[in-house]
């Protein structure tokens, strides 16, 4: 569990330093996908969904699909909805605001 929590430690503290400085650049560096990559594999055991990774991958992708041109963000909102799902369910509710593109309502 020290890599997970290792992992998932480090991917906090960058959300928390986009969050603190808007700078999106942070999330869209190769490593960011690299480090979710990691966090996604170091989890892949049981059943039980790791809400606490959920949580955390649902926030770089929206912060992701914020940053990103129009033209490339459709994937990372798709992922970031998909993956703080169970987040929601289980009643975990901090999160993003619901987004209001037309991509987002469905046009």
């Amino acid at each position: 569990m020290a890599i997970r929590e290792d992992l998932l430690q480090a991917l906090q503290e960058r959300l928390l330093r986009v969050s603190a400085t808007g700078d999106p650049s942070l999330v869209l560096e190769q490593a960011a996908l690299a480090q979710a990559d990691q966090l996604v594999a170091a989890t892949l055991h049981g059943d039980e969904a790791d809400l606490e990774v959920l949580h955390a991958l649902g926030w770089l992708h929206w912060y992701r699909y914020l940053a990103l041109p129009e033209s490339q963000r459709d994937e990372d909102l798709d992922t970031s909805v998909g993956v703080f799902t169970p987040c929601f369910i289980s009643g975990r509710r901090s999160g993003p605001p619901p987004p209001t593109t037309p991509t987002a309502q469905g046009y």
